[in-house]
């Protein structure tokens, strides 16, 4: 049988593909760059708090060990690695995804609908009319002739965030909206500021707590 340090370190290695054979990585800092790499926003106060709990660090300040963390060249290098592996192993490529967000910033219901108003046959959309469709409502009912009839209503993916999303790609706007999160008004430099206040909080009640 393998010694425990053998078995923790090909563990991280499954866990985390950016570890090098040094063992650059600890077996939980493998699994912070996991957790963060899984997380499908830009790390923030609060999810970089989860991550540092999914991979099993402790403690009341995690906010501020997972701060530290991030600062580590290491940790930035093995994120981008794993993140890079993603996308091949998906084969994810930069044009892929606008494709996918142009289809759905520039669909059209028209696309959808023969001349006489009935649905087409969905294996006949085209592949963006595919893309851009979120899903279609089936409801039964009688007609106002009192005939059983079926109703189909679709439905399509958010246009208005597949249009700021490729604006943002290709700098149209000059506001600082973070592209990661459209629900928020809420900028980038904001939401830094907010991350620096909640560590300094955290700071402040450790020296606090330490004062007792």
């Amino acid at each position: 049988m393998l010694p425990p340090s053998v078995l923790q370190r090909q563990r991280g290695e499954r866990i985390c593909p950016a570890r090098n054979q040094n063992g650059q990585l600890t077996l939980k800092e493998a699994l912070f760059v996991r957790a963060i790499c899984c997380c499908p926003e830009d790390p923030t106060f609060d999810n970089m708090c989860a991550a540092m709990r999914k991979a099993g660090y402790n403690g009341k300040h995690v906010g501020v060990a997972a701060y530290e963390l991030m600062k580590k060249p290491k940790i930035a290098n093995a994120i981008e690695k794993y993140r890079q592996n993603i996308m091949q192993e998906f084969d994810i490529t930069p044009k892929k995804v606008l494709q996918e967000i142009a289809a759905t910033a520039f669909s059209d219901f028209g696309d959808f609908y023969n001349n006489d108003g009935t649905l087409k046959n969905l294996k006949r959309l085209s592949k963006a009319a595919r893309v851009a469709l979120h899903g279609v409502d089936i409801q039964y009912g009688l007609n106002s002739d009192g005939i059983p009839a079926v109703t189909q209503k679709i439905k399509l993916h958010d246009k208005l965030k597949g249009l700021e999303l490729l604006g943002k790609y290709h700098k149209l706007f000059t506001d600082n909206v973070n592209i990661t999160n459209l629900d928020s008004d809420i900028t980038q430099d904001e939401r830094a500021a907010q991350t620096r206040s909640r560590l300094l909080a955290e700071l402040s009640n450790d020296k606090d707590d330490g004062g007792e």
